[in-house]
């Protein structure tokens, strides 16, 4: 993991890695809704400043260490989400705590939004390894 520091708050640390490459956040535990909408909104911001750069840019979720998502379920998440797939992203992984993902499994994940992919993992290696395909 080559990682590229773009900004890091208590909560949160945005990252690329060139070699995939990938726009990463890793949260560090539970935040607020607004902090994480604040978060995102600037994730995406660096990603259009760093798409030139690194040609396929992906997008990546770290949640393992958050123990609550509810926030993901709401109407302004799905609308970012969806938004998010119209910038010409071919693909965003979701990293969840392995307990939340049994429960995701038992419905559809698969999202396919114009071309991009929306998926789910609960390891950190399957998502990059899904992201480089």
């Amino acid at each position: 993991l080559m990682k590229k520091n773009l900004h890091e708050t208590e909560y949160v640390e945005l990252f690329i890695d060139p070699d995939v490459p990938v726009l990463c956040n890793h949260w560090l535990g539970d935040i607020e809704k607004e902090e994480f909408q604040k978060t995102i909104e600037k994730q995406l911001k660096l990603f259009k400043k760093n798409k030139e750069k690194y040609e396929n840019l992906k997008w990546c979720n770290d949640f393992r260490d958050i123990s609550n998502l509810e926030f993901l379920d709401d109407e302004w998440s799905r609308t970012f989400y969806e938004k998010l797939l119209k910038e010409d992203i071919e693909k965003v992984a979701f990293i969840i705590p392995g307990f939340l993902y049994y429960q995701i499994e038992q419905k559809d994940t698969q999202k396919v939004i114009s071309n991009s992919s929306l998926c789910y993992f609960s390891d950190y290696d399957e998502a990059i390894e899904w992201l480089q395909k």
